[in-house]
């Protein structure tokens, strides 16, 4: 609901300072199996606020050391070493993922983008001097 909020809010402001809008709408499937762990643990440790030492250490835990393995057919691969995703479901997957997504940026400061956990809102108006292919390709 906060994000409606926002987005309309930012097409009020466009739609009266720009005219036209340009309104980009994308929800990145299977975003949380994406994340690299340890670009993730180099993004938490660079945060302008402190976290406290024992919740990065927490955060950490909680993601590394996990395996799988795939059974098909009644047969069962290997166990391999898990080194990408958030577990699904989880309380904080939605905010390690903002994290890993922090420096996704508009090239245009004119442009906005919105993200909410998986979900990126671009908005680009009409008369923006970068328009809304190279924007979506800046943050695809």
């Amino acid at each position: 609901m906060c994000k409606s909020i926002l987005v309309f809010h930012f097409l009020f402001a466009f739609h009266s300072n720009y005219g036209s809008i340009l309104h980009y709408l994308r929800d990145k499937g299977k975003a949380f199996d994406t994340i690299n762990h340890l670009i993730l643990f180099q993004k938490l440790r660079q945060l302008t606020i402190t976290i406290p030492p024992n919740v990065l250490l927490w955060t950490i835990n909680f993601l590394s050391g996990r395996t799988q393995a795939v059974s098909s057919f009644g047969q069962i691969s290997g166990w391999l070493p898990v080194s990408r995703s958030i577990k699904q479901g989880s309380g904080i997957g939605p905010y390690l993922y903002l994290v890993y997504a922090s420096d996704l940026r508009t090239l245009s400061p004119h442009n906005v983008i919105i993200k909410y956990a998986d979900d990126t809102t671009l908005l680009v108006g009409q008369h923006s001097s970068v328009d809304i292919i190279r924007e979506y390709d800046n943050i695809k």
